[in-house]
């Protein structure tokens, strides 16, 4: 299990330690919140009436949080067509 001390966000620190859940359950959790706060940066680089300041750190703990959990991770430029 993954030293949780370095994790800042309490629900990425849950999912780590949550007795009853499986690595294959915690990694799913983890995905999901990861595709939430990519949907959230998207949203904010697009519109200037959503603050954007901290989501690239609870971003980066996610990702970490999956790494240490030994997850894949693909990131959002290789999975998303090109916008213009």
């Amino acid at each position: 299990m993954p030293n949780t001390e370095k994790f800042t966000y309490p629900s990425i620190q849950k999912i780590l330690v949550h007795p009853e859940l499986s690595a294959t359950q915690k990694i799913e959790k983890l995905k999901l919140q990861l595709e939430d706060e990519r949907a959230v940066q998207r949203a904010a680089s697009e519109s200037n009436m959503i603050e954007e300041e901290g989501q690239g750190s609870r971003m980066r703990e996610l990702e970490i949080a999956l790494d240490a959990l030994d997850a894949e991770v693909t990131s959002c430029q290789d999975t998303k067509a090109a916008t213009l």
